[in-house]
């Protein structure tokens, strides 16, 4: 979705009503949401790239999503914990498109955020509390 094709004024329903949020949600939210938080469903996020065989309890695990999830391009980064059982807990986090650290210190993902930041256009930072 370009700058062009978002809504200028929208009567927005709430994005994370389903429980999932979508890149396009994201970005429209981004715009017109007014900075308000969302909660989205941690069950509905795809997490099948993770390996919890090597992991240690009680470990935070940062991993980048950009390209190993279907929601990659909606979260870009996820931290998750792990918290036995082959079971893991989503941290909360921020949609935006800020630079993260030096430009070439994570190529990929400073790349993928200034096309989303020039596609997408000004907007509030968002916070996302994952839960379930």
């Amino acid at each position: 979705m370009y700058k062009k094709d978002l809504p200028k004024k929208t009567q927005l329903k709430r994005p994370d009503a389903d429980g999932k949020l979508n890149l396009e949600e994201g970005n429209d939210w981004w715009v017109n949401g007014n900075g308000d938080p969302l909660t989205v469903d941690a069950s509905k996020v795809d997490l099948n790239f993770i390996d919890p065989s090597k992991m240690v309890k009680g470990q935070k695990y940062l991993y980048q999503t950009l390209t190993a999830s279907k929601d990659g391009r909606v979260y870009g980064r996820i931290w998750v914990e792990y918290k036995g059982n082959n079971q893991v807990a989503i941290m909360s986090e921020t949609y935006d498109f800020n630079q993260d650290g030096s430009f070439w210190s994570k190529p990929l993902r400073n790349t993928a955020n200034a096309i989303g930041r020039y596609f997408v256009g000004k907007g509030t930072h968002i916070k996302l509390t994952l839960e379930g």
